[in-house]
């Protein structure tokens, strides 16, 4: 049995009720529902695991029940280890509830984990610059730049440079992003560090 679906039926045996029913609004009523078997009936049951947790996270959240809230995320990011998306929202509720020491240990145990998830790393790369950490961020980012798509990590690596007066290096990210992104939005600032640079 794979590591996916005994733990789909881990948590499948606590939130049967939530799985196997779903309501019918026009009556108000409760009807079961069908589900093939196989694999196919496991896939089924662990998507819909992960989307009641969502509205339930969803809920805590809003009714301010942070650390529930917590806890949901950890379940998903179980079911979906190498989800940067869920990585960083369960880092971001974490430093809500002012638990900065849990926060960093999340995120280097998903940076370990996942070592090329563009979107860890810029996690990390974010909670560095929230610190002024700037000359931590570019042995981040530099090895998964030139394969990103995220327009995020081309902005913190080139505020990083800016801000430790490494300004040639600023301005090739600047490139990068323009030649990447088609982001024609940044030729002002390619302008500007041009006349930084004396040309």
């Amino acid at each position: 049995m794979t590591r996916w679906f005994a733990f789909a039926c881990g948590v499948f045996a606590v939130l049967t009720a939530y799985s196997q029913i779903e309501e019918d609004e026009e009556v108000g009523t409760w009807k079961p529902i069908s589900i093939p078997p196989g694999r196919q009936r496991a896939d089924i049951i662990y998507s819909r695991i992960f989307e009641k947790l969502e509205y339930r996270k969803d809920f805590l959240f809003h009714d301010g029940q942070y650390w529930e809230c917590i806890g949901a995320l950890q379940v998903q990011q179980g079911m979906y280890p190498e989800d940067g998306d869920i990585n960083s929202t369960l880092v971001w509720m974490l430093g809500n509830v002012e638990r900065e020491d849990l926060a960093f240990i999340e995120i280097h145990r998903f940076r370990q984990e996942n070592p090329d998830n563009i979107v860890g790393a810029l996690t990390e790369a974010e909670w560095c610059s929230t610190r002024k950490l700037w000359t931590r961020i570019p042995p981040i980012l530099e090895r998964l730049i030139a394969k990103s798509d995220i327009l995020g990590t081309f902005v913190l690596l080139e505020r990083a440079y800016m801000e430790m007066g490494q300004w040639h290096e600023a301005m090739r990210i600047l490139l990068l992003r323009k030649e990447k992104l088609n982001d024609r939005a940044v030729d002002v600032k390619i302008e500007r560090l041009k006349k930084m640079l004396g040309g």
